[in-house]
């Protein structure tokens, strides 16, 4: 049987921390209920409010400039992240110091801000190029099939020999869909060169062997390469196309005629 308490003796205290907070830091001052109450009451006090000396989002400029003052370094030392071509983080590095002494980001917080957005910028590129590879290699699969290699061959040939090399970065720097397009126009060009050489000559005579005068058959033939390769020639939907393939054949036929004579 239990004893009853004796007069003026205060019951056992039952309050104990759980275990689960009981090595906590903020738990070990905690001897009893009050002293949670105590506690839960401080933190209570404190959500919402913001550290000293921080402006209020609605603050003047000049409260803020004030604040910045005292968080931005003097000059900011960003790290030096591998994969970047020099000159282009030369150009954008002060770029994003202003940027960052504008904002009164800490040396700590600039540098992690600018290697972050660095990485990031890369995994974008290598993404974007990852695509842009496979619709170029669906593009020249569906348009060159197996002549893909021969026609980017030809493309590039035609690259080096017709356009300055000062204007070549710009090509390269072109999407998938205008690659495909320049080769797909070179290769055809090649192709009509090659069949005007073949029905004319390149050295001045006919298909059947005969000698013609070489400055008229070198003329005729300039000029009817040009014409065949021009737009009223190759696009039907051209006011003019009729009257060019009319042409040509006009001339065509005259050539042939004066050189048989």
């Amino acid at each position: 049987m239990q004893a009853a308490p004796q007069p003026n003796q205060a019951p056992a205290s039952s309050f104990s921390v759980p275990e689960a907070y009981a090595s906590k830091g903020w738990a070990k001052d905690i001897k009893s209920a009050d002293d949670l109450w105590k506690l839960t009451d401080n933190a209570q006090s404190l959500i919402g409010k913001r550290p000293a000396g921080v402006p209020l989002t609605d603050s003047p400029a000049e409260e803020w400039e004030k604040f910045y003052s005292t968080t931005r370094p003097e000059k900011y030392d960003l790290p030096k992240v591998e994969g970047f071509d020099e000159k282009v983080l030369a150009e954008f590095s002060p770029i994003a110091e202003k940027l960052f002494s504008k904002h009164g980001l800490t040396q700590k917080q600039a540098a992690d801000f600018y290697k972050d957005y660095l990485l990031l910028e890369k995994e974008a590129e290598n993404n974007s190029r990852l695509n842009d590879d496979k619709v170029y290699s669906d593009l020249t699969a569906k348009h060159f099939g197996d002549k893909a290699s021969e026609i980017e061959t030809v493309a590039q040939e035609a690259i080096k020999a017709f356009v300055p090399e000062e204007l070549r970065g710009a090509i390269s720097d072109a999407s998938s869909n205008v690659l495909v397009a320049m080769q797909a126009l070179a290769a055809n060009a090649k192709a009509e060169i090659d069949r005007v050489k073949k029905e004319y000559g390149a050295e001045g005579t006919l298909p059947s062997g005969e000698s013609a005068p070489a400055s008229n058959i070198e003329a005729t033939r300039k000029e009817l390469a040009a014409l065949r390769l021009s737009k009223d020639a190759t696009d039907p939907t051209s006011p003019r196309y009729k009257e060019t393939r009319a042409k040509i054949e006009e001339m065509s036929a005259a050539v042939r005629r004066a050189l048989g004579a």
